[in-house]
């Protein structure tokens, strides 16, 4: 859209929404062959400068190592993950106990899932943050800030859920 100046003008909202009406997300667009990445994805140019240092500063993750936890460790390691969680918002967990090929087996059924066409993954996408599955490109929307160029999977209340109320690639 242009204004009277010739100046572009940008509807994030309207763009925004256009994406989410689509229920394709991030690969609907790679899949669909897109050659520039959608506006809404870019940060604007005056939040990309606390970007410079993110990019050149070497950062190590937290390592929050399970092993011990049965053995007298457990206050440690809980004080490891809040510690993590309120510095970084995430952490690397190792020796939780997981079979190998259990991970694996997570791992393709969420590589299937998001290599289904759109018709099938269509029905799981949601906003809605009462849905106990859904699949959605971004948990929320502001429009001072950039979408999220990601796909998520997100399962509430999984004790909860029958085996119909699961995508079949990841039951």
């Amino acid at each position: 859209m242009e204004t009277s100046n010739g100046v572009d003008k940008y509807d994030y909202a309207k763009e925004l929404k256009e994406f989410i009406d689509t229920k394709a997300g991030v690969q609907g667009l790679v899949d669909s062959g897109v050659a520039k990445i959608p506006r809404i994805f870019i940060k604007p140019e005056e939040d990309q400068s606390s970007l410079q240092t993110t990019f050149t500063t070497h950062l190590q993750v937290p390592i929050i190592d399970l092993n011990g936890i049965e053995s007298g460790q457990r206050i440690q390691i809980v004080n490891n993950i809040r510690q993590a969680a309120q510095t970084w918002g995430c952490f690397l967990v190792i020796n939780n106990g997981f079979p190998v090929s259990l991970q694996e087996t997570i791992l393709d059924s969420a590589r299937q899932l998001h290599e289904q066409p759109q018709e099938v993954k269509a029905p799981w996408y949601s906003l809605d943050a009462q849905r106990m599955v859904r699949f959605h490109s971004n948990g929320y929307f502001i429009a001072s800030t950039s979408a999220q160029w990601r796909d998520i999977l997100t399962f509430f209340h999984v004790e909860e859920l029958q085996k119909e109320q699961i995508p079949q690639v990841c039951r």
